[in-house]
């Protein structure tokens, strides 16, 4: 038996508060299932705004007082994500629909989650293709300005 039996058993919390959706640490939503998507899209969707912004949304720390912090979160109802400052609004939008804290309002559609963030990724690339674009017709006119021609042509 032991502690090692622990791990799989029912109604045991496991995991990190810091990533733990908040029906999972408090035992709550029994209607759903302990396995279902909901849990995961959350985490998933706390570490995407981690790589993003480099910081937790909301760092419980560790130990009981970890515990009491995390209960005191879940109570409140908070949406995790309060610094989207610096997102583009299709992240935002995005991470804030995997983070809702009531699981059956969240987008846990992994078909819609791919769609999504593909949309996130063309987006990046036109803005970077229109600066780009900017940037090579503002050093064509400073050229200009400055009357050069650009390199050599050759006879």
């Amino acid at each position: 038996a032991g502690a090692a039996s622990e791990l799989s058993n029912v109604g045991v919390v496991m995991g990190t508060f810091d990533y733990m959706a908040p029906e999972a640490g408090l035992g709550g939503a029994k209607d759903l299932d302990p396995t279902g998507p909901e849990r995961d899209v959350y985490a998933v969707g706390i570490m995407h705004y981690r790589l993003l912004k480099q910081k937790l949304p909301t760092d419980f720390g560790d130990g009981s007082a970890a515990s009491l912090k995390f209960a005191r979160f879940v109570d409140s109802g908070e949406r995790p994500l309060k610094d989207v400052n610096g997102l583009d609004a299709l992240t935002r939008g995005l991470l804030t629909q995997m983070t809702e804290p009531d699981p059956k309002s969240r987008l846990v559609d992994f078909d819609h989650i791919e769609v999504r963030l593909l949309q996130i990724i063309r987006a990046e690339a036109e803005t970077a293709a229109a600066a780009r674009t900017l940037a090579a017709a503002q050093a064509a006119e400073e050229d200009e300005q400055s009357g050069i021609d650009g390199p050599p042509k050759e006879d």
